[in-house]
């Protein structure tokens, strides 16, 4: 994925266009901290006083602060979902720390396999950054602390036994099993964004 130039309004706008089709899922409804370029960027969580939820997704009303579309106009440029008392994804970070890229699929591939015992829906991005996104969709919520309960207690054993596998912030040569996100107020960025400190867009890979 080319990345896109993030300080450029109209470029971001564009991408968001061809794009937010596929975001839809992951943001319709939810509570939203988004990163908007003034032009440095502004981490915000509100809008005109009020939560960010975006209900709608009608690319010809810039306008109403509901409507995906207000946000990237206004130069918005990463979506972040932000978790309530329940959840219906369970989001895992595999951050690695100067790894081969081989190693980071491997693990990101293990602990997918892991998470087949919780759901058989299952996505992988790559997160724009340095690592990747396992998305755990569930059918119906569940409390989120015990989300990430539940994920802990699965990937216990391959934190314990592989060497290079870690759920503290990874050193140089380790991989971070991340579910530091997983509380009320925590957040994870939403599939196909942009990552605004890159500028590379979040994109489903086949791990």
């Amino acid at each position: 994925m080319n990345k896109i130039d993030y300080l450029n309004k109209k470029e971001v706008y564009d991408y968001y266009a061809d794009n937010y089709h596929k975001m839809k899922e992951y943001l319709d409804g939810k509570k939203i901290m988004a990163v908007q370029m003034v032009p440095y960027p502004v981490i915000r969580k509100h809008e005109k006083g009020k939560p960010i939820i975006i209900t709608k997704f009608n690319p010809f009303d810039k306008s109403d602060r509901n409507n995906f579309f207000y946000y990237p106009d206004k130069h918005y440029v990463d979506f972040h979902i932000i978790h309530g008392p329940t959840t219906d994804i369970i989001p895992i970070d595999i951050d690695p720390n100067n790894v081969s890229k081989g190693r980071v699929e491997t693990v990101t591939r293990i602990v997918k396999n892991i998470m087949k015992s919780i759901s058989d829906d299952i996505e992988v991005f790559h997160s724009g950054g340095r690592g990747y996104h396992i998305m755990v969709k569930l059918k119906k919520p569940i409390n989120t602390r015990l989300a990430k309960s539940i994920v802990d207690t699965r990937v216990a054993p391959i934190v314990k036994n592989i060497s290079y596998i870690t759920d503290r912030p990874p050193e140089k040569g380790e991989i971070r099993i991340d579910t530091s996100t997983l509380h009320p107020g925590g957040s994870i960025r939403v599939p196909y964004s942009i990552n605004y400190k890159t500028g590379i867009p979040s994109r489903k890979v086949n791990i």
